[in-house]
């Protein structure tokens, strides 16, 4: 991981126009809807309790839904589960949810811990360097001409060029903060519409 102490050379990064800084940066907002399961009867959103009292429907915008495709045609189901963790408070990372129990099961794998790291990752990479949290159709295309900025120890920036994007990519699984916007978020006499924010405390 490059960090920098001089501040020449931290200020020469910050100041150029590719510098991205992480700190309580929001980068991606999804709708997501859920059907209420026909067993349950639930009038308020904290009396749900288990996720099989859920389930996926489809996304607000649906082309937030098809731009998901570009890290695989099933990870819209993989974000609409791991938003269900997120709304029951039993993760906050991308790296808690990989061992969490799954609605979706990925089928014939030997390893699905393996997979689901592997594509979060994936997902942690369009997110930085692509266009595919937009509501708009994506290009998919990954644009690597920049350089992040996250904490490091005693209040110094870790900078992040191409060469240390996997580094990268391991800070973000553990330090990505998840969580349901409530105020967004509602429910109607069949369905439950949450508001998944994937950001950088």
């Amino acid at each position: 991981m490059c960090s920098f102490y001089n501040p020449n050379v931290q200020a020469t990064y910050e100041s150029d126009t590719r510098f991205v800084h992480l700190k309580k940066m929001e980068l991606a907002e999804y709708g997501i809807v859920y059907r209420i399961n026909d067993c349950y009867h639930v009038t308020e959103l904290s009396d749900f309790r288990l996720k099989h009292q859920l389930l996926f429907q489809r996304f607000v915008n649906i082309q937030q839904q098809r731009n998901l495709m570009y890290v695989d045609s099933v990870f819209p189901l993989i974000l609409a589960d791991l938003g269900l963790d997120v709304f029951l408070k039993k993760i906050t990372s991308f790296e808690a949810y990989v061992p969490a129990q799954k609605q979706f099961s990925a089928p014939d794998l030997l390893d699905a811990g393996l997979y689901y790291n592997y594509k979060l990752r994936d997902f942690i990479e369009f997110l930085l360097y692509s266009d595919i949290a937009q509501t708009q159709k994506c290009t998919g295309i990954r644009n690597y001409d920049k350089i992040f900025g996250a904490a490091g120890t005693e209040d110094e920036l870790e900078f992040y060029t191409l060469y240390e994007r996997l580094k990268l990519y391991d800070y973000l699984m553990a330090n990505m903060h998840l969580e349901i916007d409530m105020q967004k978020s509602g429910l109607t006499e069949d369905e439950v519409t949450l508001y998944l924010k994937i950001g950088v405390l």
